[in-house]
């Protein structure tokens, strides 16, 4: 089953644990769409580099995001409380965009994997940059059975109206 952003299935966000790779500490994200769940592991980092760019193209308020430490970013306690404060963020930009999820926050949430609309702005995309070579060559495309489902479902329903789009994803 895949997930579906509707108005009957909120983005429920969660960051209940942590775990260390490699000397790094990884926040694992658990979402909620509907009946469908799954979780994705990201560092802080990668929360500064969504929050870049949410600030620049989306208008959040750059000091939402708990500030980077770089002296004892690895003291338990701290971790705990950025854990926290990492999960309050989350919940409150996706509270503030999920009417038009942006792309930026789509992909850093792995939309594109779980999502149907996400999936298939995803593969549009990628039709939309490759497809004039991908035809030049002449060589067969193959779609997996979550793409072929999603095509099939956007074919038969509308496009919901709190997805963002743009020229490239638009798989009319």
């Amino acid at each position: 089953q895949m997930a579906s952003l509707s108005r009957e299935n909120n983005i429920e966000a969660t960051i209940p644990s942590t775990e260390q790779n490699e000397g790094v500490t990884l926040y694992i994200i658990i979402l909620n769409v509907g009946a469908v769940r799954w979780s994705v592991k990201q560092r802080y980092n990668a929360f500064a580099d969504l929050h870049d760019k949410l600030v620049s193209n989306h208008g959040v308020a750059r000091d939402l995001l708990p500030p980077k430490k770089i002296i004892g970013n690895k003291d338990p306690t701290f971790i705990e409380r950025r854990r926290a404060d990492l999960e309050l963020y989350l919940q409150t930009i996706i509270n503030f965009m999920h009417h038009a999820l942006p792309r930026e926050l789509a992909e850093f949430l792995d939309f594109q994997h779980y999502e149907l609309t996400h999936l298939l702005q995803s593969l549009a995309r990628y039709c939309f940059l490759e497809g004039e070579k991908l035809l030049h060559e002449g060589q067969p495309v193959s779609f997996t059975p979550l793409q072929l489902h999603a095509i099939s479902y956007r074919l038969k329903n509308p496009l919901p109206t709190n997805v963002a789009s743009e020229q490239e994803t638009d798989f009319s």
